[in-house]
């Protein structure tokens, strides 16, 4: 066995490249969902390659009927791709032979009306759906060494199969989340998920200083429903409660079921100044929605409290409690109204 010599350096830019690969990898493992996963993938290209463009398409069908549909994942300094150039990529893709069979680990390059861009597929080639990511990176103005140009070309290539098996994972835990982490009436994630989605956001907060929001919800009115209608009822409003968020959310937030007629969502990477918009639009849209209870329809409207990170706390506990807290104080200051800490009078507990 040949050993290293140790009187060759390893050059500085290859152990630059290295710590950078090891950092940025770091970033995509630990995601507590597939949507978060693909966000924290775009992050790491933007950071290493500065990419002009970033998507995420839900990929379906085969041959002619192949179909991309893009998904709700937006990176920040990163354009979409423009729609015609999704529908020429979907044209060149239906036009490929069996594109998937050529689908494996890494990333493939394509040229499409004149642009390169580069492609991942995060799911099974085999399968008929999927989730195809792509984008595209500046042209270099100046000459740069082939060297380096590999050292680049084996960051991307790594970086995009830390995502697939990562992707790979979730799916696979996704399962045992089925039975274990899933609330069984709304199929959002329960609070035993809730521990584990906060530990994982506060360590990748921490080390890369990024921040997120933490929303405290509950219905106001809610328990009438129960005492007239039933619990039957009730159980259906929570469902449909549980549809609004998912509409009113970005793909990449974590709502959750706390318990009873009370849900908590995790908005990552948000300030608490984009906590507080995003808490509007869902008290806006619970009050605005009408609710089907036994064939007929009646409205609700919802208390909600606003804790960020790091304005005002940085463990999980602290969150949580001041996230409880406020909105109880929403309660006390006549209900259907969205309070941040800032504001937040002294709760009164025990108000429906």
């Amino acid at each position: 066995m040949t050993k290293p010599d140790p009187g060759v350096a390893i050059p500085t830019d290859a152990i630059q490249f290295l710590q950078d690969l090891q950092d940025t990898a770091q970033t995509l493992l630990g995601a507590p969902g597939p949507k978060a996963l693909l966000r924290r993938f775009g992050e790491a290209m933007q950071r290493l390659f500065v990419v002009d463009r970033f998507d995420c398409l839900r990929l379906s069908g085969a041959g002619a009927k192949l179909v991309l549909k893009r998904r709700a994942v937006k990176v920040p300094n990163a354009d979409l791709l423009s729609d015609d150039l999704v529908q020429q990529l979907t044209a060149a893709l239906a036009g490929a032979a069996q594109p998937r069979a050529v689908w494996g680990p890494g990333c493939s390059r394509i040229e499409v009306a004149g642009q390169q861009l580069y492609v991942a597929l995060i799911d099974d080639p085999r399968a008929r759906s999927g989730t195809l990511v792509a984008w595209t990176e500046p042209s270099h103005e100046v000459v740069v060494p082939a060297a380096t140009l590999r050292l680049r070309d084996a960051q991307r290539e790594q970086l995009v199969r830390v995502m697939q098996n990562e992707a790979r994972w979730l799916r696979k835990l996704d399962r045992t989340q089925a039975r274990l982490y899933r609330d069984y009436l709304t199929g959002l994630y329960n609070y035993r998920y809730l521990e584990i989605a906060l530990e994982h956001e506060l360590r990748r907060a921490e080390r890369f200083q990024n921040n997120f929001c933490l929303l405290f919800l509950d219905l106001d009115g809610f328990k009438p429903i129960n005492d007239q209608h039933g619990h039957l009822s009730g159980s259906g409003v929570l469902k449909q409660v549980a549809e609004v968020l998912r509409e009113v959310l970005r793909e990449i937030d974590i709502p959750i079921r706390y318990g009873g007629d009370e849900f908590v969502v995790l908005l990552l990477g948000a300030s608490c100044a984009k906590g507080v918009l995003a808490a509007e639009r869902v008290r806006h849209r619970i009050e605005e929605t009408a609710f089907v209870v036994d064939g007929g329809r009646t409205h609700l409207t919802v208390s909600i409290g606003v804790a960020a990170y790091p304005e005002h706390a940085r463990d999980m506990g602290s969150l949580l409690k001041l996230a409880d807290e406020t909105m109880y104080s929403s309660k006390r200051n006549g209900k259907n109204r969205v309070t941040v800490v800032e504001s937040m009078d002294v709760p009164e507990k025990g108000l429906a």
